[in-house]
């Protein structure tokens, strides 16, 4: 007769998840802060407008926000008119919104990037 055993110790999986909430919110936030920068990089190189004072540019900003799970980012333009750049001319001179569906695409394949490497055990 034969026999095969199998002797499984589940603590280190156990541990993991566990942990898991914990670590994916901090690698979250680490993203979001990674991106507030390119966002805000981007943001400005990619203004469709010529500059008369450079107010407008100098001032779009990506700010992220954590607590807790929920993480977001915050792109802005500092001066009061920036609304109207995003809105007249049908959008004509519209960064933010364009600047949400890139970034936000960015950010999406990160997140992959990151659950994947988790879920891998890097």
């Amino acid at each position: 007769m034969a026999k095969i055993t199998v002797d499984f110790d589940d603590s280190r999986l156990r541990n993991n998840i566990k942990t898991f909430g914990n670590r994916l919110n901090k690698n979250v936030s680490a993203v979001m802060d990674y991106n507030s920068g390119y966002a805000t990089g981007w943001l400005k190189s990619k203004a469709p407008w010529h500059d008369d004072t450079g107010a407008a540019r100098s001032g779009l900003v990506a700010i992220p926000f954590s607590a807790g799970s929920k993480h977001e980012l915050l792109m802005a333009y500092s001066v009061t008119y920036g609304i109207w750049l995003e809105v007249a001319n049908s959008g004509q001179w519209a960064i933010i919104t364009p600047g949400m569906r890139v970034i936000g695409a960015k950010i999406m394949n990160d997140m992959q990037h990151l659950i994947d490497s988790m879920t891998e055990g890097r």
